[in-house]
């Protein structure tokens, strides 16, 4: 076992191939997650995972490759000692520029598996410099066009705000809810892009209805008006718009997605029920003298 080991490392360490190479950092992260979690001896491994995420290049994404899965692994056990501040320490080190850009979100992916064991107010806090990070991920992919990366970086953010009920996201939250409702209502982006950026909006909104009223009492009423205006988009030639009769085996549209994000805020946020008749009377009569008018 030593020996395969060693010869893991070693083959991480050297091949050349990038997609040989990840599937060996996927076979080493596994591997390790699995022997150290059922109580197994890798001595050599931590030091070798610091020495990588101290070089620039592929070997610096391999450790937080298998620093993320380790947190998955072995979760709390890993709250000892210095691990969690050197691991914080690499995490620092790796998100931003000039590191490449999948090496950064190498470094989120590992940042949201950390946060998501995070258990009192004071290891958040330990953990809440990362968060601004985080957020420039996914605004300098979007400016590089790198939509994938955005979006697996939104996935996570949305994995971390439903792993601890919003709360890492609390000292923050106006940076965080602003930076979605921008790329949401960017039409320029990609549509998976924006409904993403729009599920960690109503995401936030669900589990903190009260805190979004008062920290950003106008966004309710921005994020209704996105919704909207996706609910008022037909695309040319889609099923829908051709037959009037929906399929199982497509995408969810903007029309779709739109319908939803209406039906998630009018079951979340409070009001008169005289009011949310009128909301929604306003709503549907736009939404028919848009047919109308195209037809």
């Amino acid at each position: 076992m030593n020996y395969m080991k060693a010869q893991l490392i070693e083959a991480v360490e050297t091949e050349q191939s990038k997609s040989v190479r990840n599937k060996l950092c996927d076979t080493l992260s596994v591997l390790a997650g699995s022997m150290l979690s059922e109580g197994g001896e890798w001595p050599e491994l931590t030091p070798k995972l610091f020495q990588w995420a101290a070089v620039q290049g592929p070997i610096k994404k391999a450790a937080l490759t298998v620093l993320a899965v380790l947190a998955e692994y072995l979760g709390r056990a890993l709250f000892q000692g210095q691990f969690v501040e050197q691991v914080k320490q690499v995490l620092l080190s790796s998100i931003s520029a000039p590191n490449e850009i999948e090496t950064r979100e190498a470094a989120v992916r590992a940042t949201a598996k950390y946060v998501s064991i995070l258990e009192n107010a004071q290891e958040r806090e330990f953990f809440a410099p990362l968060l601004g990070p985080m957020l420039a991920v996914v605004a300098d992919a979007l400016n590089s066009s790198d939509d994938l990366v955005a979006r697996h970086t939104v996935e996570l953010l949305i994995e971390v705000a439903e792993a601890d009920n919003v709360a890492f996201f609390k000292p923050c939250i106006e940076q965080v809810l602003e930076a979605m409702r921008q790329i949401a209502a960017a039409p320029t982006l990609d549509d998976d892009t924006r409904h993403l950026a729009m599920e960690l909006i109503l995401t936030v909104i669900e589990a903190k209805p009260g805190m979004v009223r008062k920290k950003m009492p106008g966004l309710v009423d921005a994020t209704f008006q996105i919704g909207l205006q996706w609910m008022l988009e037909i695309e040319e030639d889609s099923p829908w718009s051709i037959s009037g009769q929906e399929t199982d085996d497509v995408e969810l549209t903007s029309y779709e997605f739109g319908l939803e994000c209406m039906d998630r805020l009018a079951l979340k946020i409070g009001g008169e029920p005289r009011e949310k008749s009128l909301t929604w009377k306003n709503l549907m009569d736009r939404h028919e003298e848009h047919y109308s008018s195209a037809s």
